[in-house]
């Protein structure tokens, strides 16, 4: 469940945006 970590970072990106 590896993905989990990179989907939540392109989340934390897109809320910074």
């Amino acid at each position: 469940i590896e993905n989990v970590e990179k989907e939540a970072a392109e989340l934390g990106k897109g809320s910074l945006q």
